[in-house]
């Protein structure tokens, strides 16, 4: 049984040939992969902040629709992502291991940041 949670070897571990970029609905890694991204982004006028939501294990990045409803409504921009492994992420059901979590994480991060230079990014686990 605990070889299901034993690290492989998979798209998380590609070589870097990209910078991360946000398209319309999706984070597209350094490596290609592609990872469904999910916003709620306040009404007329810039956020006041950013949260970046983080799902936990057998999750997805919807699981924040609900709050992020409630923030984005409150002045906050809310984004979440299926991380590998998880959703509609490449690799479904194999984990893709820590490193390649941290940097999808760190990519995210400075993601948001960019599209939103100047004001404080906040994570939501």
């Amino acid at each position: 049984m605990l070889a299901a949670c034993a690290p492989t070897h998979g798209p998380g571990e590609a070589a870097r040939t990209a910078p991360p970029r946000l398209t319309g609905r999706h984070a597209v890694m350094g490596d290609g992969a592609r990872l469904p991204t999910y916003r709620w982004l306040p009404r007329g006028g810039a956020p006041e902040a950013a949260i970046l939501a983080v799902h936990g294990f057998n999750d997805h990045g919807m699981a924040f629709d609900v709050p992020g409803r409630w923030f984005a409504a409150r002045g906050l921009a809310v984004y979440a992502y299926d991380q590998r492994g998880f959703g509609g992420a490449p690799g479904g059901g194999d984990w893709p291991g820590e490193a390649a979590l941290v940097r999808d994480l760190a990519a995210m991060v400075r993601l948001v940041h960019q599209r939103h230079p100047g004001i404080p990014v906040y994570l939501l686990s």
